[in-house]
């Protein structure tokens, strides 16, 4: 993606961009740590994640307008009780990028039949798809009539080995990816969502209020 991206002007200029993650978990009668704010923090489903490969790709968010609620209204409680639902299951948010790009990210655990997740990438000379677990990208550029598979070189494949690579990084001192500079700021936008959807206002990213430390203190 960034090759077809950065090297090749895949797509052009990029003008809009959609990041789509929507499921449907289902129903527990039990304690699942993902609810729990004082565990999550403000980084919710998969809205940091996204949000770092997003910003690897297109750049990051400068400002954002974001609306977010819970469609299950009781959660379990660490000790058992059951307590009103603190972390949302659905967040929609309206961003500018620093490249000028207008950009939405819709995440649901509440969504049947939701499609997936997915990133898709608008230009003034075509359009990428990738969909994420699938890994499938989807693209059409200048002269192309529609979306066409675009095959992933072995040689670019990348396999899901975060969780080795930290442990290596821990052990020998070898880089990680993310770096700590692009994890701080994909948790600055996840901030900056939950700040505009406690305050039902537009923020900058990073956020110039004060610091939200939980969705507990932003819904």
């Amino acid at each position: 993606m960034r090759r077809l991206l950065h090297d090749e002007g895949f797509v052009g200029a990029v003008r809009e961009v959609r990041v789509s993650s929507l499921s449907l978990d289902p129903e527990t009668d039990g304690y699942k740590w993902i609810w729990d704010a004082a565990v999550t923090g403000v980084n919710v489903m998969t809205l940091g994640m996204w949000a770092e490969v997003a910003n690897r790709w297109v750049g990051p968010a400068v400002r954002v307008a974001a609306t977010a609620r819970s469609h299950r209204p009781q959660r379990i409680a660490a000790d058992g009780s059951s307590t009103p639902a603190t972390v949302p299951d659905s967040i929609a948010a309206a961003a500018e990028l620093a490249r000028g790009a207008t950009a939405s990210y819709h995440l649901s655990t509440c969504a049947a039949f939701g499609g997936g997740h997915s990133i898709e990438i608008y230009g003034s000379r075509g359009a990428l798809q990738y969909r994420f677990f699938v890994e499938e990208i989807l693209g059409a550029t200048a002269g192309e009539e529609k979306l066409r598979p675009i095959p992933i070189p072995p040689e670019e494949e990348r396999g899901q080995t975060t969780d080795a690579e930290f442990v290596q990084a821990i052990r020998s001192g070898s880089p990680v990816s993310p770096t700590f500079e692009e994890g701080l700021r994909y948790m600055e936008f996840c901030e900056a969502v939950a700040l505009s959807a406690k305050t039902g206002a537009a923020v900058a990213v990073p956020s110039e209020g004060p610091p939200v430390d939980s969705w507990a203190s932003a819904v």
